[in-house]
């Protein structure tokens, strides 16, 4: 980064964001033309996180929020693709991806549920 500029706000008294900065990013070879926005954070548990961004009339608490939100939706995709085994989407429209999530998670649900009954000793009909 290139000649940081601290970007003049109120922060408020609870706010993660420790530092709010604008500057060139690249080497002195390769430099961007257009100054950029680095947002500095806590995450809640002691890790520091940089967004880079180019919303410049954005608090630097919305643009935390909409990076914790983002990384949410992130971690439900990595446990979709884990646990319910869908590699990949067959169908593009709406309808499709909530069709393919819902039977995974019913087929999940019913294994998960067989596997509990099995664990405490439950009689069911397909053991």
């Amino acid at each position: 980064m290139q000649k940081p500029r601290a970007l003049r706000r109120q922060k408020p008294k609870d706010s993660p964001v420790t530092r709010d900065i604008t500057s060139q990013l690249g080497t002195k070879q390769c430099r961007s033309r257009w100054r950029h926005r680095v947002v500095m954070f806590d995450d809640g548990h002691g890790r520091d996180i940089r967004v880079v961004t180019n919303l410049l009339g954005t608090s630097a608490e919305q643009i935390a929020d909409m990076y914790k939100a983002r990384w949410k939706i992130e971690l439900f995709f990595r446990w979709i693709n884990q646990h319910l085994n869908v590699p990949t989407l067959f169908g593009t429209s709406e309808n499709a991806v909530y069709g393919q999530l819902y039977v995974a998670l019913i087929v999940y649900g019913s294994s998960f549920a067989g596997i509990v009954a099995g664990y405490l000793g439950c009689k069911t009909r397909f053991s």
